[in-house]
């Protein structure tokens, strides 16, 4: 066989591979499409995609669901938001891989803009859960704003206590902080790694431990003209 006939049987098996991958993936992707317009229509789940579709909005019924322009979603992030919820999600936020967040019937969460939920952050929204612009939730930790009744006798009580949570601007939250029901962080604090945070946080303070407590308060510019 000449190098003519070689080179020649050479393109042909290039051009033979070339078109059976073209039908693999052709194939794949009539599969997917079948498989999201059936997602797309099916009652019980809402599918919200940006440029790839990472995550997914899984709701019993349609509660109301606002997205912001340039939202980042990671890898397994699973948000269900369920009847008469409402989830708020503002400008530039990105919620990092395996979060999970639930927003319960008659439920509010709101975030603000550009900021940063941490890896594997858990948030569970019954009453009101408020976080303002810019602030940063550390991996691991978990905001919840209501408790359940306890098991009395061997019976568990369907009766939940609820109070909202707010987090103001600029707020930093390190690893592993547990955030319960009532709590109310001012704006520009931080809470060191590791805290169990409930009540009242003043702002432009650190605050941590179990329960936490402020350990360093910034002073105002008022305060230091008045000891001048």
């Amino acid at each position: 066989m000449g190098e003519t006939e070689k080179v020649g049987c050479m393109a042909s098996s290039h051009k033979d591979r070339a078109k059976f991958v073209l039908r693999i993936i052709g194939t794949g992707a009539g599969m997917m499409s079948r498989f999201f317009r059936r997602v797309y229509h099916h009652p019980d789940i809402q599918l919200i995609r940006n440029e790839l579709i990472k995550w997914i909005i899984i709701t019993r019924e349609p509660g109301h669901v606002s997205i912001g322009q340039s939202v980042s979603f990671g890898k397994n992030v699973v948000i269900k938001v369920n009847k008469g919820g409402t989830l708020i999600i503002g400008r530039g936020t990105f919620i990092r891989d395996s979060s999970d967040i639930l927003v319960m019937d008659g439920g509010r969460l709101q975030v603000g803009d550009a900021c940063v939920i941490g890896v594997r952050c858990l948030m569970r929204c019954r009453k009101l859960v408020e976080i303002s612009n810019d602030v940063r939730i550390g991996p691991d930790c978990k905001v919840i704003d209501h408790i359940h009744s306890p098991n009395l006798n061997g019976r568990t009580l369907d009766v939940y206590w609820s109070k909202p949570i707010r987090i103001g601007e600029g707020v930093g939250i390190f690893s592993n902080v547990f955030i319960g029901m009532g709590t109310d962080i001012g704006m520009n604090s931080k809470i060191s790694l590791n805290s169990v945070v409930k009540g009242k946080i003043p702002a432009q303070c650190l605050a941590g431990g179990s329960p936490a407590t402020v350990t360093y308060q910034k002073k105002t510019q008022k305060a230091d003209n008045g000891a001048q």
